[in-house]
């Protein structure tokens, strides 16, 4: 049911089309049986006419919606004409005023044009509210029955038709919105990732660490990073650093959190000051120089240095960030393949 519901308002246009075609063959019906030849005859005029926009709907729906916001105020006039003015066909251009914008919300075109042609209803409504003229049908002809029965009809399609239009276009806006959360989800998630290793990147690393009070921070890079992509060329590099960052990742505790620094270099954060950081380090740089990355041609051996720092209270983040490098630095001055911590140096 759910489905049926979804396709019925995705397809609103060709629904709708079908709907007042029905309508005029319903009110060619009507008419015969009243012997109102005139009227017959335009009703069915109308229902080859839908018919044909039926056929084309899916390419030209904007001239579909000015063919549509044209007949409907002539056949509310004439209708006014023939019948006079209680027939209820003053609701039919009333309806078609809204239904010019819900119906064709979509489309992409300018204001005027929805102005222009909703002007026939417009139109069509101040003449058939102020023409007081006697109906041009022998009244002998215009029963109260017919007249209170067109009225009703008149009221009901206009309701039902308006409404058909305002639920379809609430779907769609809803539909709208969603597709734009997850397409604003998936903006800010490019915005803070790193497009490479999928992990969030300088910026969004920065923000989460400004949100701590104590923590560790770690950077590391991969050694000889240079050399690997001049050898082997940067889609190998490109697939060091993915494979590398899943390793890293699988062996950091869950409330740690890594990000790309750039280039090679990468950030670890800690949310604390534990003996386990020095272990989870050492495991993590063991792991990675003793399990070297294979491809299809060759083995490729791998090492990154590290350097740590603690938060203070009296030093900022960019200083905190600096002692680190520095440390980085340290290690690959002598030796590589190691990770520094203050104490190394003193």
């Amino acid at each position: 049911m759910a489905k049926y519901q979804l396709n019925l308002y995705k397809n609103k246009n060709l629904f709708l089309i079908v709907g007042i075609l029905i309508i005029h063959l319903f009110f060619s019906v009507v008419f015969s049986i009243y012997k109102l030849p005139f009227l017959v005859v335009y009703n069915l005029f109308s229902v080859v006419l839908y018919g044909i926009l039926l056929i084309i709907h899916k390419k030209k729906l904007f001239f579909i919606l000015a063919i549509m916001a044209f007949e409907v105020p002539i056949y509310s006039t004439i209708l006014g004409l023939m019948l006079g003015g209680h027939c209820g066909s003053l609701f039919f251009p009333y309806a078609m005023i809204p239904g010019v914008y819900l119906f064709a919300i979509s489309l992409d075109r300018p204001l005027l044009h929805y102005i222009l042609i909703s002007l026939p209803s417009v139109f069509s409504v101040f003449f058939l509210v102020s023409w007081n003229g006697t109906p041009l049908y022998n009244e002998i002809l215009l029963t109260t029955e017919l007249l209170s029965f067109h009225r009703i009809v008149c009221i009901v399609i206009s309701i039902f038709l308006l409404g058909y239009l305002c639920i379809g276009q609430q779907k769609d806006l809803i539909s709208s919105q969603r597709a734009n959360k997850k397409y604003i989800k998936r903006l800010e998630f490019i915005s803070d990732h790193d497009h490479l290793t999928q992990i969030p990147n300088r910026r969004c690393i920065i923000r989460r660490v400004a949100e701590m009070k104590d923590y560790t921070l770690v950077i590391f890079d991969i050694d000889n990073f240079k050399s690997i992509n001049d050898t082997y060329g940067h889609h190998i590099g490109d697939q060091i650093l993915c494979r590398l960052t899943r390793r890293v990742l699988s062996m950091l505790p869950d409330d740690a959190q890594m990000g790309r620094w750039g280039g090679e270099e990468f950030l670890v954060v800690y949310p604390y000051h534990k003996d386990s950081v020095r272990q989870n380090l050492e495991s993590i740089r063991a792991t990675i120089a003793e399990k070297p990355f294979g491809f299809e041609e060759f083995i490729l051996n791998v090492s990154i240095t590290a350097g740590v720092a603690w938060s203070r209270k009296q030093n900022t983040f960019d200083e905190i960030v600096a002692e680190a490098d520095f440390l980085l630095y340290h290690g690959k001055k002598t030796g590589k393949n190691k990770v520094v911590y203050p104490a190394d140096i003193m």
